[in-house]
C-alpha cells in the first residue's frame, strides 16, 4: 500500500505472460509421450491384464492343493478327531472369494474389455506381475497353511463386516468396468 497517493496515478506494470507448455490437466500426455521410452514398448492391454493378474490364482491354487488339511476340514467334536468332510469354514470362504475377485480380475474382465483398448507400457504389466506374485503368495499362504479361524469366526461381527465391505466392492467394481 501507498500512504498519501492515489491507486490511480501509480502506473500499472504490465504482468509477464506464462508461457505455455502444453501440458494442461486434461492434456496431459501431448509432450510426455516422447518421454515414455523408459517405460517400454506398447503391449496389448488385454493379454496383459489377463498374465498380470493370474499370478493370484496360480498361487492359490498350488497352496490349495498343499494346504494343511486340518484347516479345511470339520472338526466332529471337542476331542478335534479329523473328519473326512469338507467344511465351508472362514479359510475355505476366504481363499474362495480370493480366487472369484482374481478369475474376474484376469479372465471375465479382459474378455469384457474393448478390443481397441489402447495398449499400456511394459513396465506397467511388469510391475504388476511382481506386486501380484508377493500377493497371491502370501494371500494363499496365509489361508492355506497358517491362519487357522476360530471355528465361529464366520459368525463374528468382524468377519461379517469383511464380507459386506467385500461385496460392496463387488457392486463398485462391476458398476465400474
Amino acid at each position: 500500500p501507498s500512504f498519501g497517493k492515489n491507486n490511480n496515478d501509480q502506473k500499472q506494470q504490465p504482468q509477464p505472460q506464462r508461457q505455455q507448455s502444453g501440458r494442461s490437466p486434461t492434456n496431459i500426455s501431448n509432450n510426455n509421450d516422447k518421454h515414455k521410452w523408459w517405460l517400454g514398448p506398447p503391449v496389448n492391454a488385454r493379454i496383459s491384464f489377463c498374465l498380470f493378474e493370474l499370478p493370484n490364482i496360480m498361487w492359490s491354487w498350488y497352496y490349495y492343493v498343499h494346504r494343511d488339511s486340518d484347516l479345511f476340514l470339520w472338526r466332529n467334536n471337542d476331542n478335534h478327531e479329523r473328519s473326512t468332510s469338507y467344511s465351508v469354514n472362514a479359510n475355505f470362504i476366504l481363499l474362495f472369494l480370493f480366487v472369484a475377485h482374481y478369475v474376474n480380475r484376469a479372465i471375465v474382465y479382459p474378455l469384457r474389455m474393448d478390443p481397441n483398448s489402447k495398449p499400456m507400457p511394459l513396465l506397467i504389466p511388469l510391475a504388476a506381475f511382481g506386486f501380484t506374485n508377493c500377493n497371491g503368495y502370501m494371500q494363499a499362504l496365509n489361508a492355506c497353511r497358517l491362519q487357522k479361524y476360530p471355528s465361529n469366526y464366520c459368525s463374528t461381527l468382524q468377519f461379517q463386516c469383511g464380507l459386506l465391505l467385500f461385496f460392496m466392492g463387488v457392486c463398485i467394481n462391476v458398476q465400474s468396468d
